[in-house]
Formats: C-alpha cells, sequence, structure tokens
C-alpha cells in the first residue's frame, strides 16, 4: 500500500494515519511537505497512492485538479475524508468523479479527536454507509448523551458523542478543570469523552455526526442547525459551496448568516440571490432562515485545511 501523505504531520489526523499507520503495516508513506492544490494533479500522476486521507478541502482540489482528466484512478483502494464534516453534495462530486475514471472506490469518512488519539471511527468496508462517519474502531465504544448530562439515550436520537476505550487521553495537562469538564464517569462505571459534538447511533451501532454543538445558533429560543442550512442551499446547481454561522440580533439573541461559493459560470448578481432566498422560503422553516447571504471566492483555512468557521463569525460582527 501506498499512502499519499498530504496531511501536516503536527496534527494528530496526519501524524495517525500518514505515518503511524504505515509503520504498523509496512506501508510507504509519500509525504508531501507543502500542499500546492495546483500540482495536486501531477503529484497523483506521478505516484498513484492506494490510499488517500485529506480533509474535504482535499477532495475538492482533487475533482477540480488538472492534468488528470483521463487518468485511470483503478489503483486507488480508499479515499477517506476528515477533520472536518463532508458535505453530500461534495460527497457526490468526488464518488461521480472516481466512478468516471475507473475507480470502484467511495469516499467514506471517519471521525476522531487529538484527545481520543486521532481516529476514533470509520466508515468502511461492513461499516461504510453513505452520509456517516461508520461504526467505533475496534477496542472503542460510543454512545450518545442528554447534553451536559451522563443520560444515555437511544438509538437514533441525538445527543452528544461519547467515546470509551484504550486510546482516550489521561486528561489535559496541567488543566484539571477542563480534563473533569470533558472526562465523566457514566453509570456503567467507565470514563466516556464527551465530544462536544452532536451525532445519533441507529441500531447496527453506525455513527451520524450532525454537528458541533457550539455550532449551533439558538435563534429566539429555536435550535437551528448550521449543517442543514448548507445542505438546503447546496442542492442549488447554482452552488459550489455554502457555510452558515451565527451573527448577533437585537431581539432574536443570534440569527444565521450563510456564505456561499457559486458554481464556475454564475454570476453573484441580484438575480442569483433572489433564486437562492425563494429556495431557502421554500425549504426552511422561518426561524431557520438565513438573515444575510454574502457571495465569497473562498473560505479562510485554518492551519489543518479546515474551514476556519470562528474568522468567519469574528469578521462578519466587525
Amino acid at each position: 500500500y501506498k499512502i499519499l501523505g498530504v496531511l501536516q504531520i503536527f496534527h494528530g489526523f496526519g501524524l495517525g494515519v500518514c505515518v503511524h499507520v504505515c509503520f504498523c503495516f509496512g506501508a510507504c508513506s509519500v509525504l508531501i511537505p507543502l500542499f500546492d492544490a495546483k500540482k495536486f494533479g501531477s503529484i497523483i500522476k506521478k505516484h498513484k497512492p492506494t490510499m488517500i486521507f485529506g480533509v474535504p478541502t482535499l477532495y475538492e482540489a482533487l475533482v477540480n485538479a488538472k492534468g488528470i482528466e483521463s487518468l485511470d484512478f483503478s489503483f486507488l483502494k480508499y479515499a477517506v475524508s476528515g477533520g472536518d464534516s463532508l458535505s453530500e453534495a461534495l460527497e457526490n462530486k468526488v464518488n461521480t468523479f472516481l466512478s468516471e475514471h475507473n475507480s470502484k472506490v467511495k469516499i467514506c469518512e471517519g471521525y476522531g479527536m487529538t484527545e481520543g488519539l486521532a481516529a476514533l471511527s470509520l466508515s468502511v468496508n461492513d461499516a461504510y454507509k453513505s452520509g456517516t462517519i461508520g461504526k467505533a474502531l475496534i477496542g472503542n465504544e460510543m454512545c450518545v448523551v442528554e447534553p451536559e448530562t451522563t443520560n444515555v439515550l437511544g438509538a437514533n436520537q441525538d445527543g452528544e458523542l461519547c467515546v470509551t476505550g484504550p486510546t482516550i487521553m489521561m486528561g489535559y495537562r496541567n488543566n484539571e478543570e477542563e480534563t473533569q469538564r470533558v472526562l465523566k464517569r457514566h453509570q456503567d462505571g467507565k470514563i466516556w469523552l464527551h465530544t462536544g459534538d452532536i451525532a445519533s447511533i441507529d441500531v447496527n451501532g453506525i455513527v451520524t455526526y450532525k454537528l458541533r454543538i457550539k455550532r449551533m445558533i439558538v435563534s429566539s429560543g429555536y435550535n437551528v442547525y448550521p449543517t442543514y442550512i448548507e445542505k438546503t442551499i447546496e442542492e442549488l446547481p447554482e452552488v459550489s459551496k455554502c457555510v452558515a454561522v451565527a451573527v448577533e440580533h437585537p431581539y432574536k439573541k443570534e440569527v444565521a448568516k450563510a456564505f456561499i461559493i457559486l458554481e464556475k459560470g454564475y454570476v453573484a448578481d441580484s438575480f442569483t440571490l433572489d433564486k437562492i432566498k425563494k429556495y431557502c422560503k421554500k425549504k426552511l422553516a422561518s426561524y431557520s432562515m438565513p438573515q444575510e447571504f454574502e457571495f465569497v471566492k473562498e473560505f479562510t483555512k485554518t492551519p489543518f485545511g479546515k474551514i476556519d468557521y470562528v474568522k468567519l463569525k469574528t469578521n462578519t460582527q466587525n
């Protein structure tokens, strides 16, 4: 196996899967010190990796890469996305791209945290299900609880995702208060890591990730889920990518604002905006309707390649 090591190895995801996995299984790691989207096509063409691990923005780069339009991707065995949520629209784009390039692979999503030794679950092989993060990896267990409690919820109920197992951290160095906030003993006597993420688990143990609790918008007492707004707007053929964040409101406390990147060939004008607004009014509850819309060319990224939601929110309030 040959793993394309595009992820930074100062990050748990990159170090765990692009380096440590190679050590464990005798695989080859092709380390790319500095990722350049413009050169991504030539890198793929040269090395023909059997496994690609990356954040969603990496796969955006893959489907738009130059120089690989006719490349046969039958060499690819696994394509794994993690580090940030994979939208349904991007999942479909990647799967279509791979199918058109002679690959039977479907992109699968993983989930992890540095506090849990990076990787905690993966939607692959028997645990594969589109739109999910699969099952807990061997040795780990997952459950969902009522937020801010240790009350375990039943199948298909939304709650805070918790994980226990041998990979869970002992605690944060010199921060006992934060350690006690996230590591809690449940009624089964085990210590569980409270992830701060909303998810549900079906009867087969398949986990569906919803969003970070901190990303949830509370508008006039209603819980507004940014990921649902994003998914809805991305259904439009004009839209390539959407990110929704909370902005302050004088009496609703906070409302949603949608940042939108359009597909190539579409113009960011009043006609396009009006179509998006009308579609939102048709598909979204009134309390979920974004109060502001802004067209952008790209989203600010963190050093890990994730969308910087905090900076988007901060910039919109300045």
